[in-house]
């Protein structure tokens, strides 16, 4: 089974974050001293670059589930509007009855 948009977005976000947070340990207490100058704005670079990932995911994911709340709010109003119209033609017919 193929994942859907939602699920590949929040896949990459945590994969992302998950990695940008296991480089900001392993950096912080064993690589720091090893690197040099060059490693080591490569490898932040790389940690800053994965953490941008994970909040344009994150942004992306965000405006998806507004889209999908604005849609169903839509959806219900046109629902509840219609069952009152509804109600309000069976009330007219049972009047004139």
């Amino acid at each position: 089974m193929a994942p859907d948009s939602t699920s590949r977005r929040r896949w990459i976000s945590g994969i992302a974050l998950g990695t940008a947070l296991l480089m900001l340990i392993v950096g912080e207490a064993w690589i720091e001293a090893r690197l040099s100058r060059i490693g080591f704005a490569l490898y932040w670079l790389t940690c800053v670059l994965l953490t941008v990932i994970a909040i344009i995911a994150a942004l992306v994911e965000l405006r998806a589930v507004q889209r999908g709340t604005r849609r169903e709010h839509k959806d219900l109003l046109d629902d509840t509007l219609r069952t009152i119209h509804d109600r309000a033609r069976e009330n007219q017919r049972k009047s004139r009855d």
